[in-house]
């Protein structure tokens, strides 16, 4: 391992020994790009159940839910994602199976959906769901956090067969789907239906909720760089707007041009408390976003920094695993 590499694993270690005066249960900073996610079954607790077709009447709701979530967490590039069945679930548990860093599993325990008519049809989704996160080597729940996600849609039919446009110059879209697509029960719905309902927008909106859950922030997931040295033209007699600096994390860590990275601090606290008389708690110092990427580096200029406290050289930058302009 070269001396870059070190140096950015024992910052690493440090900060999760940081977060550890916090949260003890788990780390959360990753040394190396990568972490491999294990899908646990869904745990179900509404009566809604999504049949495939009226010729496979199957409820396929819980297999839906699972591969949206997948497909969320697969927009980290480095994501190793394996989806177990309720029999592999009791194996993983166990301890056998493949092994994994974390372990992911929904419970979707309230769902309202109602259809109030006039003039049309006004549908409204709420579904809340609670999602557990296991340790992948000792299998005990490290944490857990609850998720909504609200969606309200309004379809305008008089009930005389006519169809509305909203036109914009020589473009015609139609502005609503046809209600007959929703003459299936509200029970047991067909996936053709359902997937263009806003009741499947809510549970959409809830998922990502409980994946960014994961990897938002200081304590979700993520892994930290460095500020390193400050750019050729921020040197120049003739500077540009915004101060640039290179970080030591780029396109191989997950980099890309227009994330943004904050800058962590930390303060120190003396407690009153004997066992733990010494609290550091990691903190924002700022905002920068990335405007070139090479292999292991990436060019960054100032978005946001306290007057106080500017952000200058070896300052910690966090690289969460789903940037906000990803999403």
């Amino acid at each position: 391992m070269d001396g870059r590499k070190r140096m950015i694993k024992n910052f690493a270690i440090l900060l999760a020994l940081v977060v550890l005066t916090i949260k003890p249960a788990y780390s959360n900073v990753l040394t190396e790009p990568g972490i491999h996610i294990t899908v646990l079954p869904v745990v179900n607790e509404t009566d809604l159940q999504v049949w495939e077709s009226k010729y496979y009447p199957v409820d396929v709701f819980d297999q839906r839910i699972t591969e949206e979530f997948v497909t969320l967490l697969r927009e980290y590039p480095y994501a190793r994602i394996t989806v177990l069945s309720p029999l592999e679930e009791e194996i993983w548990f166990s301890g056998g199976g493949t092994p994994s860093d974390v372990g992911v599993r929904l419970h979707i325990y309230k769902l309202k959906m109602t259809d109030r008519q006039h003039l049309g049809s006004d549908r409204m989704g709420y579904v809340a769901l609670r999602t557990e996160i296991f340790d992948g080597d000792t299998k005990e729940m490290l944490f857990a956090t609850s998720s909504a996600g609200e969606d309200r849609r309004f379809t305008f039919s008089p009930g005389d067969g006519r169809v509305f446009y909203l036109t914009d110059k020589l473009d015609f879209v139609q502005l609503f789907a046809d209600p007959k697509d929703y003459d299936q029960p509200l029970s047991r719905p067909l996936w053709s239906s359902f997937k263009s309902t806003s009741y499947w927008n809510a549970f959409k909106k809830a998922l990502r909720k409980s994946r960014d859950s994961l990897f938002e922030g200081i304590t979700g997931y993520h892994m930290i760089g460095r500020i390193i040295s400050p750019t050729k033209d921020s040197l120049s007699s003739s500077p540009p707007k915004r101060r640039r600096y290179i970080v030591s994390l780029g396109k191989i860590e997950g980099v890309k041009v227009g994330d943004f990275l904050s800058i962590l601090r930390s303060d120190r606290y003396d407690t009153v408390d004997p066992e733990r008389p010494v609290v550091v708690l990691p903190d924002s110092g700022g905002l920068v976003k990335v405007i070139s990427v090479q292999n292991h580096e990436a060019v960054v200029e100032v978005v946001k920094e306290s007057k106080d406290d500017p952000i200058k050289l070896r300052d910690l930058v966090i690289m969460p695993l789903y940037p906000s302009s990803r999403r």
